[in-house]
This record gives structure tokens, C-alpha cells and sequence, in this order.
């Protein structure tokens, strides 16, 4: 096959033509296939700067903040944390303030009753739904075995 296409290369003028322009589009194909990658390959190298630099700035600002917020925190907290003045005196509540302390901490009695209430009530019904279940099953045992309809 390479013999007949040799010898038909060399004999014809037009298959020759054929061969060379393809020859030169293959080349052409590849330099440019070559060229785009290579340009591409550059493209991505200048945009991965460009995010690594906007990283760099976005990490600088960031500590910046961190170290601000953690300031505030700190202070926040030894304004929290430190030991009270013993020197201020702590007022005593009016009538006012202790009738509504009175009244919350009764509300808080109440409810917390009425959740007991609910919750054994709660408990005694299932109890006697479980009791139901075993006297069905133990009396559809009794009447498989008896065999009545």
C-alpha cells in the first residue's frame, strides 16, 4: 500500500498538491492547537496570581478583623468576669418587683405541676393501652386454641 501511494505520488501532480496541503494543514492544525494551549496555559498562570493576590489581601483583612473582634471580647469579658465592688450597696427590691417575683416563681410552680400531671397521665394511658394489647393477645390466644369463631 505505502509502494502505491509512493508511486502514485511521485507520478501524479495533483495527489502531490493533495498530500502537501494536507501536510501543511496538519501542521498548521498542530502549531495552533499548540499556540492555544500554550496561551491558555499562561491565561490560567496570570488569573491563579491574580485570586492568590485577592487571597493575601481577603487573609490580611481578616486578620485585621479577628484581631479587633478579639479585643472586644476580651474587654467585654474582664467587664464581665471582674470581682464586684464591694462598696456599691445593692438596693432592695420595691413591693412591686417582689410581688412579680412572687407571682413568677408561682407560675413556675404551677406549670411545672401541671407538666407532672400530664406526663403521669400520659404514662398511666400507656400503661393501659399495653395492658389492653396483652389481654387481646392472651384472649386470641385462648380462642385459637379452643378454636371458637
Amino acid at each position: 500500500m505505502l509502494r502505491s501511494l509512493n508511486t502514485t505520488l511521485r507520478n501524479d501532480p495533483s495527489a502531490r498538491a493533495i498530500f502537501i496541503s494536507l501536510a501543511v494543514m496538519m501542521v498548521i492544525g498542530c502549531s495552533l492547537t499548540l499556540g492555544l494551549w500554550r496561551y491558555q496555559t499562561f491565561d490560567n498562570a496570570a488569573a491563579i496570581a491574580a485570586l492568590q493576590i485577592k487571597l493575601d489581601a481577603e487573609i490580611d483583612r481578616r486578620k485585621i478583623m479577628e484581631t479587633a473582634n478579639r479585643g472586644e471580647l476580651d474587654g467585654i469579658q474582664r467587664t464581665l468576669y471582674t470581682a464586684p465592688d464591694p462598696k456599691v450597696a445593692l438596693r432592695k427590691p420595691s413591693a412591686v418587683e417582689n410581688w412579680q417575683i412572687n407571682r413568677d416563681n408561682e407560675l413556675r410552680g404551677t406549670i411545672a405541676r401541671m407538666e407532672r400531671v400530664i406526663s403521669n397521665q400520659q404514662s398511666v394511658a400507656l400503661a393501659l393501652a399495653q395492658a389492653v394489647e396483652k389481654a387481646t393477645a392472651i384472649a386470641e390466644r385462648a380462642a385459637a386454641e379452643r378454636k371458637i369463631p
